[in-house]
Parts: structure tokens; C-alpha cells; sequence
């Protein structure tokens, strides 16, 4: 049968599923005549995936690797891929790619890295890491940089980190200088599985590369360590590496600092030091390190209760835009230790700048009052928080009829 003939009946299938029938049994007989070519056979194969007749695609599969006289064109290799995907059945695709191995298929890295990417967005991680080991051990093709960047985030969308070691050792049996871009992957990461150590040896090997140490860089290190509740030892040491790379520390530093000092409870004196810091650099105070510094602050047990208000008030009144979430967390610190009436004025302030109390408010203060052993206004509080929830809970399901 001329290819001409095939190419006629493929691009007449269109959305006619009573022409799919001949079209299978003409591809059928193309393949065995060896008279099929790759771009023909990949519409055929898109053909399938857009009416969703994958047990077509896969029994002219089956046909065409039966067949030892015919070419495995990438163009239908990726169609057949493609189309398991566009059916949400990338089960479907990593069969045919193992298929295609045991047959010595090359399969092509874009195919890999797509199925990689379907299975991390499914949550499916370990189907992504085993073809992620099949690449790896395949000689016909190799993992890029892709590979890595879409192993890693399906890693951390997972929360499946105990292979992360196992990644970064075959990246290093590839050679590659650590780029930006996979710099952020890896240490994304690495801020997911609280791995400070891991983080200082990726550091380390973007330094020996060409990279830019820039603020980004240098930032994403120091969130790393305050997501695995570690702080820098010497301060000073940590400023002086943003000198050598002539940046200076920005907002996004102090805030991953003052992350760190938080979740490692640092005294106070490390809270001030740094507040101490920001101030030098002329830097305005975000809500976000606003709320980093009173949370330093509130987890100072050690250090006298009234001093840890006044020096959190001190940062709070520098904040510019402040919003809920520094008043909240404000307000808590009072009614920690019991300065309840500070506590609800800052409530009366907040509503007073134009942001109405909500269920947070309300639950901070219902939680001051009982430890107060104030209950009857804690009984007022707990009712206008089961309130609050209700119309929490209307907008929500209101947002979400809309959408």
C-alpha cells in the first residue's frame, strides 16, 4: 500500500470514531509491509489520544514492536507518550517505555523528563524515581538538566526526600558545573527535608563553579538553615560572605536570619543584634521580618517577659504596612504574659486601620482570657470566634461556587 494511502486515511480519522476501525487495520498493514513512516504513524497515534482510544494506540504498538523490519521514529514515540499523558494515564506511558527498553529502543530524554513530570504532579514519586533509574542506567540516552529539575520538584511536592542523596550523587557522576537554576532545585529541597549539612555542600560546589553569588543565592542558603531551625554560629561571618561577593544583605537575608533565630530560640540578645542590624543598613522593616523578629521574640522564655513586649512593640511601631498577622502575633506576646488590655487595643488599633477582627482575633484573645482565668470574657471571645469561623466557612464555599 503506498504511504500516501496511509497518510489519507490518518488525516481523515478527525473525530469519527467508525473511521478509527480501518485506519487501525490500514496502519496494521503498513507496519508489516514496513511502509510506515514516523511522521504519519505519530498523527495516527495523537489520533488515538484526542478520541481517547488508547486500546487502539496500544495494539498498533504492539503491532509495530512485533515487527523487526520497521524504524521507531521519536516523532511517534513522543505521540504515543503524549497521548497517554493527554489521557491521564501515564501508567500507559511508562509501559510503552519499558517496552521500548527491552527492545533497545532509544526513547529520547523529552519523553522521560514529560512522564517524570506527570507522575510528580500525580504525587506518584516513586514511579518518577524508577524512570529516573532507568535513565540513568540506559546507555542509549541521558538525563539533562530537566531531568533533575523536575526530579526534585516532584521530590519536594512529595515530601519524598530520603533519595535526595541519591540524586545529587548521580548528578556528580555527570560532571556539570552546579547552574542557578539547579542550585534553587536542589536547595528547595533541601529546605523541605530541614537538611542544613546537604545545604552547605551545595553551597560549597556552587562556589567552585561559574555561578554568581549573588543575594538570591546566598538567601536561599540561609532559609535552608532557618527551615532546618539552624542559626550561623558567627554573624559576622555570614555579613562577611555578602561582602566577598560585593552584594550587600537585603530583607529577604534578615528575614531568613530571624527565621532561623526563632525556630533555633535564640536569646534575645540574638534578636536584637539583628533588628540592631537592619536598622544600620537603612532598610525598611516588611510585615513579613516584622513577624519574624515577634516570633523571635515570643520564643525568648528565658529572658524577661516585659522586655520581650517592649523590644517586639519597638519593631512593630517600625513596620510599614503592617498586617494582620503582626498585630496577631503581637497581641498573643501581650496575652502571654497577661497584659490583656494591651492586647485588646491592639485589636481596637487593628480594626481602626482597616482591618476588621477575623476567627485568629478572636481565638488569640479567647485563649489570653482562660489563661487569665478571666471567663467570662473568655466565653464572650470563644462566641464571637464560632462566628467568625461560620462566616469564614460562607466565604470560602461562596469563593469556590464562583470558581
Amino acid at each position: 500500500m503506498p504511504e500516501i494511502t496511509l497518510g489519507k486515511v490518518v488525516k481523515h480519522i478527525g473525530d469519527h470514531s467508525e473511521r478509527m476501525k480501518s485506519a487501525e487495520e490500514v496502519v496494521k498493514r503498513a507496519i508489516r509491509l514496513g511502509r510506515e513512516s514516523d511522521l504519519v504513524l505519530s498523527k495516527f497515534f495523537k489520533s488515538c489520544g484526542m478520541q481517547g482510544r488508547l486500546e487502539v494506540m496500544q495494539s498498533c504498538f504492539a503491532h509495530w514492536l512485533k515487527e523487526g523490519n520497521v524504524t521507531y521514529g521519536q516523532k511517534s514515540i513522543s505521540a504515543l507518550i503524549t497521548s497517554s499523558l493527554r489521557n491521564n494515564h501515564p501508567q500507559c506511558g511508562k509501559e510503552i517505555v519499558r517496552k521500548l527498553i527491552d527492545h533497545g529502543v532509544p526513547v529520547g530524554t523529552i519523553a522521560f523528563n514529560s512522564l517524570i513530570q506527570e507522575f510528580s504532579r500525580a504525587e506518584m514519586i516513586e514511579e518518577a524515581l524508577e524512570l529516573f533509574d532507568w535513565l540513568q542506567c540506559s546507555e542509549e540516552q541521558h538525563a539533562d538538566k530537566r531531568t533533575y529539575q523536575t526530579v526534585l520538584w516532584g521530590m519536594k511536592r512529595c515530601k519524598k526526600l530520603d533519595a535526595l542523596q541519591m540524586v545529587y550523587e548521580a548528578f556528580l557522576e555527570e560532571g556539570w558545573e552546579l547552574d542557578a537554576t539547579l542550585y534553587f532545585a536542589f536547595m528547595t529541597a533541601a529546605a523541605t527535608a530541614h537538611d542544613a549539612s546537604f545545604a552547605e555542600d551545595m553551597l560549597l560546589l556552587f562556589k567552585k563553579g561559574k555561578g554568581e553569588l549573588d543575594c538570591k543565592v546566598l538567601n536561599m542558603y540561609l532559609q535552608v538553615l532557618s527551615q532546618s531551625a539552624c542559626f550561623p554560629p558567627n554573624l559576622e561571618e555570614v555579613l562577611e560572605m555578602y561582602s566577598a561577593s560585593g552584594k550587600e544583605p537585603d530583607a529577604y537575608t534578615f528575614t531568613a536570619l530571624l527565621t532561623g533565630a526563632y525556630r533555633s530560640y535564640q536569646r534575645m540578645s540574638v534578636i536584637d543584634m539583628l533588628v540592631k542590624e537592619i536598622s544600620k543598613s537603612g532598610m525598611a522593616i516588611t510585615p513579613v521580618t516584622s513577624c519574624a523578629a515577634i516570633l523571635g521574640y515570643k520564643n525568648c522564655t528565658m529572658d524577661p517577659p516585659m522586655e520581650r513586649c517592649e523590644r517586639a512593640q519597638k519593631v512593630f511601631d517600625l513596620t510599614e504596612d503592617k498586617n494582620r498577622a503582626c498585630y496577631h502575633l503581637l497581641m498573643s506576646l501581650y496575652a502571654e504574659n497577661m497584659d490583656l488590655a494591651t492586647a485588646i487595643r491592639l485589636q481596637s488599633d487593628m480594626e481602626a486601620v482597616g482591618l476588621p477582627s477575623n476567627s485568629r482575633t478572636y481565638k488569640t484573645l479567647e485563649q489570653a482570657c482562660t489563661e487569665a482565668g478571666l471567663m467570662g470574657y473568655a466565653e464572650k471571645y470563644e462566641k464571637l470566634w464560632k462566628q467568625a469561623l461560620k462566616q469564614d466557612e460562607t466565604e470560602s464555599s461562596a469563593k469556590l461556587g464562583k470558581e
